[in-house]
């Protein structure tokens, strides 16, 4: 499956499947041929999604076992 962008409002019936609704900014996954056929419906209505690269994890620092904190004695 591929993700797609929805450039503009659509909704559709499609051999029995419903497509959408879906608003413009919505990321969508699809396969190909039903990309292909929504575009044919309605052009432009599908954009390939550009991939952003994913960040990475960084693990949070262990707490310090030995600070004592600052209670009054």
């Amino acid at each position: 499956m591929t993700r797609y962008e929805v450039q503009h409002a659509y909704r559709a019936d499609r051999d029995g499947d419903v497509l959408g609704p879906w608003e413009a900014g919505e990321t969508v996954e699809l396969e190909p041929e039903v990309a292909d056929w929504v575009n044919n419906d309605s052009p432009g209505a599908l954009q390939e999604a550009k991939e952003t690269p994913a960040k990475p994890r960084q693990a949070k620092p262990a707490p310090d076992r030995q600070h004592k904190g600052a209670a009054n004695r």
